[in-house]
């Protein structure tokens, strides 16, 4: 049976996750009861925690301290340069400009990633397999995350 005569495996639907569910409260409340008044101030207090939470990640990864440690990390491995052709080496020569302009980018919530280089690499068994290069900047942010 070659590949082509394959059946296409049938694609999964998945539900929006609930933030909501299990806890109780007003908003947790199966029926009736309790006003619109309540349920949105006990929406605004839960979303208000989400945006704390995530306001700490950001705050984290982009003090000067932390990017520049995940920039070591990223240049101790000597990865290949990503979609811009920006190297190491290169990154290395103006990093404090480049990590000054990824903090103001994080703090003001500007940064997005671009897209990676799709390279081939040969496979033991004779195939190739795709692998994603991000660019220097993308993998100093991702570093930072972990």
């Amino acid at each position: 049976m070659s590949k082509d005569d394959k059946e296409p495996k049938p694609r999964r639907s998945y539900k929006q996750g609930n933030l909501f569910e299990g806890q109780g409260g007003a908003l947790g409340k199966p029926e009736g009861g309790t006003n619109r008044a309540t349920m949105r101030a006990e929406l605004f207090s839960r979303l208000e925690v989400q945006r704390a939470l995530t306001t700490g990640i950001v705050d984290k990864i982009s003090e000067h301290g932390a990017l520049a440690k995940a920039f070591q990390e990223v240049n101790r491995n000597q990865g290949a340069a990503g979609i811009d052709g920006i190297s190491l080496e290169e990154y290395e020569r103006h990093l404090t400009e480049h990590i000054n302009r990824l903090h103001e980018e994080l703090r003001k919530g500007e940064y997005r990633p671009q897209a990676v280089r799709g390279v081939e690499i040969p496979k033991a068994n004779g195939g190739k397999r795709l692998l994603g290069i991000p660019t220097v900047a993308d993998n100093g942010v991702g570093r930072g995350l972990r």
